[in-house]
């Protein structure tokens, strides 16, 4: 059963387009329960809670919101690999993957050529990260969610984008699902984006704030705290292979292709292009993508190959960590305490130690998709034409 709810205005360039529902003015998009971090001048002393004004939903971020998770206490070649879901008769492609204290969520569309593009429908499915409760088969949470590839956990909701439409006026839709259903899940369709404009990344931000950041370099801030449900965007829009990260204050924007990085508060109200510049390079595209940030460091991937770099959020100087004859390609990036994790598209999984700069093989032939918490890391085996196809695996920390 799919509910539509408060249906988003959006803001395009200075034109408000009513979507449906009375929504928020211009720029003006947040709901009045939500609760931001403090500002750069004043620190936060303890975890924000908020409450959900139309559902009594409560929400916590922790102090300093860029605690990366813990490191695992084994080498990551070496710890238990721990199969969460794996196809029982039809083999799928994995696509986004996000976890909360006990569950694993992702995407799976066919393993179809389609379905390996992202351009199939998919099923929203669920697992449980602990080994004697897991059937090793996934719960389906909805199913038939056009071209859905990205999937954020938050506040007790799991939400994805949805790309549909006419093909001549396509539109990407944000949906979500209570993560405590137990099937035949009630969907509801929170907001809608501007036309031709898909959305590849989803991240939480902020107690009731998502980012979403398209294939086309549009970035996009909806507000899913309060009863009014809202999108705000395209707040920017970056180039080539764009990539977006949060901190405690702000998300950071780059793409291949631009010499900057930009950032936006989490309000979605402040807007700076030119943020830092990053240092010129001999030869070849400009910029960084595939990002990951501790909040004060970005590591990220420059150039046609895997040269891995640190660029320092303090000085804007940048030191290249790894450039490796390993022909890696990553699609997503996670990382903790100690190592970025790189899900290689044609390469599996690989872990950068932020302390040694060594690059290791973690597992798995193909993933577009990893996520990393205090339990494990997690990725699904993108090929389509190997048996283990759809398998979601555990990388026990």
């Amino acid at each position: 059963m799919l509910r539509t709810v408060n249906r988003a205005r959006v803001c395009l360039g200075g034109v408000l387009v009513a979507v449906g529902g009375a929504g928020a003015a211009c720029g003006q998009v947040l709901a009045e329960d939500t609760v931001l971090p403090a500002s750069d001048g004043g620190a936060s002393d303890g975890p924000t809670v908020v409450v959900d004004a139309a559902t009594g939903d409560v929400a916590t971020t922790p102090a300093g919101a860029c605690s990366a998770p813990p490191a695992p206490s084994c080498n990551p070649q070496s710890c238990t690999k721990r199969v969460l879901h794996e196809s029982a008769s039809v083999r799928g492609a994995p696509w986004g993957i996000a976890t909360d204290d006990s569950f694993v969520y992702w995407l799976e569309q066919p393993a179809t050529n389609d379905g390996y593009n992202g351009h199939a429908a998919a099923r929203v499915l669920r697992a449980s990260k602990d080994a004697v409760a897991s059937s090793r088969q996934g719960t389906a949470l909805a199913t038939d969610q056009p071209r859905a590839i990205s999937i954020a956990v938050t506040g007790g909701w799991a939400y994805w984008t949805v790309y549909e439409g006419s093909a001549d006026s396509m539109f990407a839709e944000l949906r979500r699902i209570r993560t405590n259903c137990e099937g035949s899940c009630e969907i509801d369709a929170v907001g809608i984006t501007t036309e031709g404009v898909r959305i590849m990344k989803l991240v939480p931000a902020a107690p009731g704030v998502l980012f979403g950041l398209s294939e086309s370099g549009h970035v996009f801030r909806f507000d899913v705290g309060g009863s009014a449900l809202t999108v705000a965007g395209p707040l920017i829009v970056k180039g080539k292979f764009p990539s977006l990260v949060v901190t405690g204050q702000h998300v950071l924007v780059s793409s291949a292709n631009s010499d900057t990085i930009s950032r936006i508060d989490l309000a979605g109200m402040d807007v700076v292009p030119s943020f830092i510049s990053i240092p010129p390079r001999d030869g070849g595209e400009p910029g960084i993508s595939n990002m990951w940030t501790d909040c004060t460091d970005v590591w990220a991937r420059r150039g046609p190959k895997t040269e891995l770099v640190r660029l320092s959020l303090l000085d804007a100087g940048l030191s290249t960590i790894s450039d490796s004859d390993v022909a890696l390609t990553p699609y997503d990036v996670a990382g903790d305490a100690r190592f970025v994790y790189l899900a290689g598209a044609n390469e599996g999984l690989f872990a950068l130690d932020r302390t040694t700069s060594k690059l290791e093989e973690v597992g798995g032939i193909k993933a577009f998709a990893v996520a990393t918490d205090a339990e494990g890391t997690y990725w699904g085996e993108h090929d389509i034409d190997h048996p283990s196809a759809g398998t979601i695996y555990m990388m026990v920390k």
